[in-house]
């Protein structure tokens, strides 16, 4: 076994009528996807996750918490996101605005659902909430400083975090 055997565990998703469609955890080319799609209101998401990875005495219950109450909040504030996310996760084939589209007209427990398992998915492959927040936290860091750099025109990166 290796890396090219290797497949992001799935689950099923099912919708009225007796279809269904499965989605995975979200990776860094999920994140990359994103971007490209909504650039600063992602950043903002990711600004809202700053806080969240930074208490070290933090229980992972209370971190996981924190998160769900993230993850709705930004459905409510980035509902687009949210079609986009389960999209992204389903590896269905054809246009993502158009699978998006389709997620969106899907019934609201079927998307909740779906949001569920991608977020339990993304959380186990990452070694918990608290890992992944820390993980997004940095990654964060890291896109402020090159959006910093880039609006700047220094091209120098500041205050990013050491490997």
């Amino acid at each position: 076994m290796g890396l090219m055997s290797w497949s992001a565990p799935r689950e099923t998703i099912a919708l009225p009528g007796g279809d269904s469609f499965t989605v995975r955890g979200l990776c860094l080319n999920d994140i990359t996807v994103l971007w490209s799609v909504f650039g600063e209101e992602l950043f903002e998401v990711f600004q809202g996750l700053e806080g969240l990875g930074t208490d070290e005495d933090s229980r992972n219950i209370i971190v996981e918490a924190s998160l769900m109450a993230w993850l709705g909040k930004m459905a409510v504030d980035f509902p687009e996101i949210v079609g986009i996310v389960i999209a992204v996760a389903s590896d269905e084939k054809g246009e993502l605005s158009e699978i998006a589209a389709q997620v969106g007209t899907t019934p609201v427990t079927v998307q909740i659902e779906a949001l569920m398992t991608i977020y339990r998915l993304t959380v186990t492959e990452a070694g918990g909430s608290k890992k992944l927040v820390d993980h997004l936290s940095a990654l964060a860091t890291v896109v402020t400083g090159l959006l910093s750099a880039k609006s700047t025109g220094t091209g120098e990166l500041e205050n990013l975090p050491a490997s």
